[in-house]
């Protein structure tokens, strides 16, 4: 039978502590974006809101909600001006109970230079207080073989419409 001894014991230790250490070192070095590994996109708050708006019989009766957004990528250090962003955005329309009473959704490619610019109705069937709020999520784009991801664009405050009436 083997004795366990003090001397043992720290000998074990000294071997393992190397294994270990090398063990925690290998994930960070895989996802640095070394030949064997990728690189994560580049994130960031790059898309920003320029307008969010609304108003009943803009475009039609009173029932006809009408809702606009404008949005674009703003310029963010280290990003390239030609960074083109694949987008999708919904307007999601509340009454005043919270319950959801109507929504829109679409496509845009937007850029510094290229602004998406929404205008969508949306129908109700009862007078009173509506909210709108937008959600914007952003698809990834590769401008010389590096990834870049925008971080999702939400509605800070709804846009509350009043319907006092359903026609003129």
């Amino acid at each position: 039978m083997t004795e366990i001894s003090r001397r043992r014991v720290i000998a074990g230790a000294a071997w393992a502590t190397p294994a270990i250490l090398v063990a925690t070192s290998s994930p960070p070095a895989a996802a640095s974006g070394g030949s064997s590994g990728t690189t994560p996109p580049v994130t960031g708050a790059a898309l920003t809101e320029h307008h969010f708006g609304g108003g009943s019989g803009w475009d039609g009766p009173p029932s006809a909600l009408t809702l606009q957004l404008q949005y674009a990528v703003k310029y963010m250090e280290g990003w390239p001006s030609t960074l083109v962003v694949p987008t999708t955005w919904v307007i999601t329309l509340r009454d005043a109970t919270g319950a959801v009473v109507g929504s829109a959704t679409g496509t845009a490619a937007v850029s510094q230079s290229a602004t998406a610019q929404v205008r969508t109705t949306l129908s109700v069937t009862k007078t009173g207080t509506h909210s709108a709020s937008y959600l914007v999520t952003a698809g990834s784009a590769t401008v010389d073989g590096v990834t870049y991801k925008p971080d999702d664009l939400m509605s800070q405050q709804p846009v509350t419409i009043v319907v006092d009436r359903l026609a003129w």
